[in-house]
């Protein structure tokens, strides 16, 4: 037998992990030779050896049964091993970490070996044939405790040693929280073992309890670590139940993970009996050496099926063959254990340049423009003159040119330019490689190179493209690359947001990060970022939420904590402030690594006792972390504006944080400075910019509010009637307007009549007639604000307004001349309090009108067919009435907002999106009317023509997800036929009666 690939500095402190760290020549029985890239090892490999080489160092007539290879995850795999004339195994552990390496690989093995079934069948579905769970992992033989009763004292009541990271092990951050919490309670230590496993052994001696947690719920390397010291294990994975009884560890899932931990400190002889029980077991079963000759046992069981197994690799086009390798070459450069050899970029060039040759595709072409790009990178000292960039730039200019639809190609080179720092042609291709990726999900190619040298910049992108790629791999080819679509149309928006930070146009920035997290909410580094360019520019409300989603996803992350916690500081959040303090440090005290913190969270909380009075101060004008706040965002805003002068918002920013710091004079100085300098085009440039500005100075609600309200008014485009000083509603209604003055006071009076009072109504006058003292009439009947657009901007641009003011939780959207029933919002909102839901929509009558002698007179009430939730059916017909629905404003925002390219079927558009990751309830009652008139104010009547447009365009956006499905595809078809029949029957119809009943028969 030919043992593969160990002896890497990993073994030096997880040699249990590692066979190759404890195998002997004769190993139970078996002949064994090993071969790696660090000393100890029977055959040292160089980087540029192939596994031909490494048969041909054999000892003279000795040739391998089987090659086992261990972690090749982190390993490289020497190149020409799928040739090798016996099976060859894979052990993998970490194959999620490394999707793109296990991909290329898979099928090169005759049998994998993976830890759990979750694994077996992500694995199965990369390609790998003959999978099986084995978990290999033990612990060497004098890492057991001899005698784990004679250990003395142990002074942590829980421990837990491993990588703390969100973004890698999310799922794990939370449950270290919850550790945290109990920091009070007992003494726990959290910390990453570091390089000794003398220091990791002696933490596990020292621990009453070890936590252990495994995102595929896998038994971890750490469980049987920690039992061989005495301790006894918290674990919840579902595959430990394989191997342990539930009476030899400490068992917990969400609910009772407290309770757990109390039973077992609380009980000193229940956690001795149980540990006890576990040690004989690991004592018996789980010893390195004998752990792996079970699998070695295991392998030798199925070597008939595996030697009857045909290798796919081999079956592969040529073309196909040198793109895996080239790929295992790039990506062995930059993530492996082994040393970096510049050599590897070099050869995956030219395997590429082979595959260019045979058959030139926009992924080769990409790929070789990535790996040139990527030497010029790590060898040149000036990029203008490198040959290779200048080639790598060249080839993506061709790949466009030939295969213009192929977004990867304008990614990319927009990567190159955003590098070597030409920000112009970055932010175009962007910008490009958005409408492509927007335009076709297909369009992406998640499985081309990027480059790894910005894979961290946001440092979750890479994370969740592999997750991306497990779906589409899955058999969920569809929502995986939508995901994976999404993912990156969400990276291009924040590498656009950063060129533009950079030329100080910072509210563009602040646009275009909005537009990444709409597109991915699950990027904590970005959420991170965008609150705090929020907090900079006042949207205070979109700030903390936006804080808080950081927060779920970074839990542990401290500087975002400290910035969260200023932030509540800076807004008067006292008691929300103080508690975050509090959690926090407990974080700082328990784990290792942020201890040094605790000193600066301590002077928060002094800060936050003298501001409330708690702690008295001789100095109570004095306000440091304000102040300090205050000068670095001035400083901000003034290196901005002298990048961007402009943009006289940056100015007006400047000037607000003066009013709100009391510095009134200064303020009134250089608004007033600046002021002579705007032109005319500027002021009407200016009114469309200070909206923000001003509601947020009402909002503030200073006694002084008024006078600086007065002072702006004349360059202020939006009246806004509501007082925003109130609390926050449960709902803001929505409702747009548009040159229908009458109607709109009957659609008002329906809102008045609500039987539910706790709401908001947002008005928003589409560029129609003047609607400002309707709304102030209403002002003492309903909490209204007025939004009036200066030019018709269309229904998305007006419900997109009016989302980015509401400031309810959920949503509910009404049009000028529809109404609601009394009892409609509540019994929406009801159904969602209910049914645990983000989503729900109800049945609505449709009322048809019929304009005769300048009178309306209803002709037709009828129930809207409205049908229960179904996905698909929403990919057929739209059964969703707008305004029966209500909704989460975080889930309409997470959708992605309403598509302003559409100006009718824009709603259906929505429903669509917000279907991908919701359920909806059904309320199946009648709560609202939905009115259609032949007055040409009603746009079902007046414009078939531009529905069947934008109903072709619809069906076209969301192709990828009913390609495959020939059913949607004929009602699509079919759909469009019949559309197309009545427009041409309503136009020779309209000829021979002109009467408005026409356009009803």
């Amino acid at each position: 037998m030919l043992l593969g690939l160990g002896k890497t500095v990993t073994a030096a402190s997880l040699p249990q992990s590692w066979p190759d760290a404890y195998v002997t020549k004769n190993f139970f029985g078996h002949e064994v030779i090993t071969f790696g890239y660090a000393d100890g090892v029977d055959i040292k490999c160089a980087p540029e050896d192939t596994f031909e080489t490494i048969i041909s160092r054999l000892p003279k007539g000795w040739m391998p049964d089987i090659c086992i290879c261990t972690h090749i995850d982190w390993l490289f795999i020497p190149p020409g091993i799928e040739n090798a004339p016996f099976p060859i195994i894979n052990i993998t552990a970490d194959w999620d970490y490394r999707l793109a390496i296990a991909k290329t690989c898979a099928d090169i093995f005759d049998m994998t070996i993976v830890l759990g079934e979750d694994s077996r069948k992500s694995v199965e579905s990369l390609g790998a044939k003959n999978v099986y769970p084995f978990h290999y992992f033990g612990v060497l033989k004098e890492h057991i405790h001899k005698d784990i009763d004679s250990i003395g004292k142990r002074e942590f009541d829980i421990s837990f040693t491993g990588s703390i990271n969100d973004v890698s092990h999310l799922d794990r951050s939370k449950w270290l929280m919850r550790l945290c919490e109990l920091s009070d309670k007992y003494n726990i230590y959290i910390n990453y073992p570091g390089s000794s496993i003398e220091e990791y052994l002696e933490i596990l001696r020292k621990s009453k309890l070890v936590f252990t947690f495994h995102r595929r719920g896998e038994l971890q390397l750490r469980f049987t670590d920690a039992v061989a010291q005495g301790a006894l294990v918290l674990d919840s994975g579902k595959e430990t139940a394989k191997y342990f009884n539930d009476d030899e560890y400490a068992k917990f899932d969400d609910s009772d993970f407290e309770k757990v931990i109390d039973k077992f400190l609380n009980d000193e002889n229940l956690r001795k009996g149980t540990v006890k029980k576990c040690f004989n077991r690991v004592n018996r079963e789980f010893e390195s050496r004998y752990r792996f000759k079970e699998l070695i046992d295991f392998i030798e069981e199925k070597l008939d099926i595996i030697s009857k197994t045909k290798r796919q690799f081999k079956e592969l086009p040529e073309t196909e063959k040198l793109i895996r390798q080239a790929e295992t070459y790039y990506y062995n450069f930059y993530e492996t254990f082994i040393p970096r050899n510049i050599s590897y970029l070099f050869k995956s060039a030219e395997l590429l340049e082979k595959a260019a040759a045979i058959q030139e595709s926009p992924k080769i072409l990409t790929d070789l423009a990535v790996v040139k790009s990527s030497i010029a990178f790590k060898t040149s000292e000036n990029f203008n003159k490198d040959k290779n960039l200048s080639d790598a730039i060249a080839i993506l200019q061709r790949a466009i040119k030939r295969f213009p639809d192929y977004a990867m190609a304008y990614f990319n080179l927009a990567f190159i330019y955003f590098t070597i720092n030409e920000t112009r042609k970055a932010e175009k291709n962007f910008r490009l490689a958005i409408g492509k990726m927007s335009e076709r999900a297909e369009n992406l190619d998640p499985w081309c190179l990027y480059h790894f040298e910005h894979h961290k910049k946001p440092q979750d992108f890479k994370k969740i493209l592999n997750d991306c790629l497990i779906t589409i791999s899955e058999n969920k080819s569809q929502r995986g690359l939508l995901a994976a679509n999404n993912l990156y149309i969400s990276t291009c928006w924040y590498f656009i947001g950063k060129i533009l930070l950079s030329e100080g146009k910072v509210y563009e920035a602040y646009e275009c990060w909005q537009k990444s997290i709409s597109k991915n909410c699950e990027r904590g580094m970005i959420l991170k970022e965008l609150a705090e360019l929020a907090d900079i520019l006042e949207d205070i409300e979109f700030a903390e939420r936006t804080y808080k989603k950081a927060l779920n996803l970074l839990p542990l992350n401290i500087e975002l904590r400290i910035a969260y916690i200023k932030f509540l500081y800076r807004n008067k959040k006292y008691n929300e402030c103080l508690q975050e303090c509090k959690t926090t440090l407990k974080i700082c005290k328990t784990i290792r690594a942020y201890r040094l913190c605790t000193k600066e969270i301590k002077n928060i909380i002094l800060f936050l006792r003298r501001k409330t009075g708690e702690t008295p101060s001789p100095f109570k004008s004095i306000d440091a972390l304000k102040l300090g706040h205050l000068t670095n965002v001035i400083e901000f805003l003034t290196l901005a504006f002298t990048k961007n002068p402009k943009d006289i918002r940056l100015l007006l920013r400047g000037a607000s944080l003066l009013i709100n710091s009391s510095l009134y004079d200064d303020a009134i100085d250089i608004l007033e400075k600046a002021e002579e300098k705007f032109s005319k085009e500027e002021k009407n440039h200016i009114k469309k910019t200070l909206v923000e500005l001003y509601r947020y100075k009402i909002k503030k609600g200073r006694d002084d509010s008024t006078k600086y309200r007065r002072k702006f008014s004349r360059i202020l485009t939006l009246p806004i009637l509501s007082d925003n000083k109130r609390p926050f509603p449960k709902v803001s209604v929505l409702v747009r307007t548009y040159n229908r003055p009458n109607l709109l006071k009957e659609c008002l009076e329906s809102l008045v009549q609500q039987e539910f009072k706790d709401f908001e109504v947002v008005l928003v006058n589409d560029g129609g007639a003047d609607v400002t003292e309707i709304a102030a009439n209403y002002k003492n009947k309903l909490k209204i604000s007025l939004v009036n657009h200066g030019t018709n901007l269309g229904r998305s641009a007006a419900w997109n307004s009016a989302i980015k003011i509401a400031r309810g939780k959920h949503l509910a959207f009404l049009d000028d001349d529809d109404i609601f029933y009394p009892s409609h919002l509540n019994k929406l909102y009801d159904a969602i309090q209910k049914n645990n839901v983000k989503v729900a929509y109800s049945n609505c009558y449709c009322v048809k009108e019929l304009l005769l002698n300048n009178e309306e007179k209803k002709v037709v009430k009828e129930i809207y067919k409205t049908n229960d939730f179904d996905p698909s059916l929403l990919l057929m017909k739209n059964y969703i009435p707008i305004i029966t629905l209500m909704a989460e404003k975080e889930a309409v925002e997470d959708a992605g907002l309403f598509d302003e390219s559409f100006d009718v079927h824009e709603d259906w558009d929505m429903l669509i999106r917000l279907a991908l990751d919701n359920a909806f309830f059904h309320l199946n009652e009648a709560t609202a009317e939905y009115r259609i008139r032949a007055d040409n104010s009603n746009s079902r009547t007046a414009e078939r023509e531009r529905y069947l447009d934008t109903l072709m365009k619809l069906y076209d956006k969301y192709n990828y997800l009913v390609r495959n499905n020939p059913e949607i595809l004929k009602v699509q078809q079919n759909n469009i036929k019949l559309l197309r029949e009545e427009i041409e029957m309503r136009k020779k119809f309209v000829q021979k009666n002109s009467s408005p009943l026409a356009a009803f028969r």
